[in-house]
């Protein structure tokens, strides 16, 4: 603004810049509050879904320590069912596939590694699950498949 102007002159300029720019700066900052809370309400809803699902895990992985095989394949059904994406879900694979070498069944564990190898996010975890289903198809005498 010029210094020289009278207050009146330097209000009059304010007002008219306002009527000018009143409603993109209304936008501007709507906008910009709509996004942090946006942002603040997708960063507590995944941090709820994980907590969830990491209960869940735990309640399958105590069933599964248990020997409980009932209880463990409903709480994995429901894991896969709700959260198939999770790093979690690829553990409690694990723990079935044990449950079910365990009971003597290496179609299930198969099956159990084969999607964990298939849904596993991460390197390490793919690589686990891979080495597991090998080992478990040479100890059945699958070498070609191993």
């Amino acid at each position: 603004m010029d210094i020289y102007k009278t207050e009146d002159e330097q209000g009059e300029a304010v007002k008219s810049w306002l009527r000018q720019n009143g409603a993109s700066l209304l936008t501007g900052l709507l906008l910009g509050l709509s996004v942090l809370f946006g942002i603040k309400a997708w960063n507590e809803f995944s941090e709820r879904r994980t907590e969830q699902v990491s209960n869940l895990y735990m309640q399958m992985s105590a069933l599964a320590s248990n020997q409980d095989l009932d209880g463990a394949t409903q709480a994995f059904d429901v894991l896969v069912k709700d959260h198939s994406g999770s790093e979690y879900t690829v553990l409690a694979a694990f723990q079935m596939a044990k449950l079910q070498i365990d009971k003597g069944d290496l179609t299930a564990a198969r099956a159990h590694l084969q999607w964990a190898y298939d849904h596993a996010g991460s390197e390490g975890l793919k690589h686990s699950a891979r080495l597991r289903l090998a080992r478990l198809l040479l100890g059945s005498g699958e070498t070609a498949a191993a």
